[in-house]
């Protein structure tokens, strides 16, 4: 097994641990458990990215957007506000590519830009409903190429975030 290989398999087993360990966490507020789900799959994928990221260091794990997005997404479940000029900062993404990939977001409608109430010359990073629907669509994807190999012990597949059987 050569070092990428093996990256991935760590980053695998990070993201499988995470979920396990966040699926019985309570949701954080009653009737929003689906909302709950999708920020722990949110926090449970930032991890296995960063974990990538540190062990190859020369390659960006992610496309430049979708790690905005998913900082985002998860800045919205934070009540945090990303500043444009912070965005590199969160994302480990040079300024300038920053930059670029932000124009591209908002110009294909996921994101917008609202200029601060104290500071007029910044700009705070919002999803638009459309880049929150994104990022749902793509971790409710994911949660359930994940649950094809949790234990056989876990929830059926109906029981997948966002989606609710009564």
């Amino acid at each position: 097994m050569n070092d990428i290989d093996n990256a991935k398999l760590h980053s695998a087993i990070a993201i499988l641990r995470s979920l396990v360990d966040t699926r019985s966490a309570p949701p954080s507020a009653p009737g929003e458990q689906g909302r709950a789900d999708f920020v722990n799959i949110a926090r449970a994928y930032r991890a296995s990215v960063e974990q990538r990221e540190k062990a190859l260091k020369n390659f960006p794990p992610l496309n430049p957007g979708w790690r905005i997005l998913l900082e985002l997404f998860l800045s919205n479940a934070e009540t945090t506000d990303i500043a444009v000029s912070d965005i590199s900062l969160y994302t480990n993404i040079a300024l300038t590519t920053s930059l670029r990939y932000l124009s591209l977001l908002e110009d294909g409608g996921y994101i917008r830009r609202e200029p601060c109430e104290m500071d007029k010359r910044r700009h705070f990073l919002r999803l638009t409903d459309n880049g929150r629907e994104v990022m749902e669509s793509f971790l409710e994807s994911l949660w359930g190429e994940m649950h094809q190999i949790l234990p056989t012990n876990e929830p059926a597949s109906g029981d997948r975030p966002g989606i609710h059987q009564t």
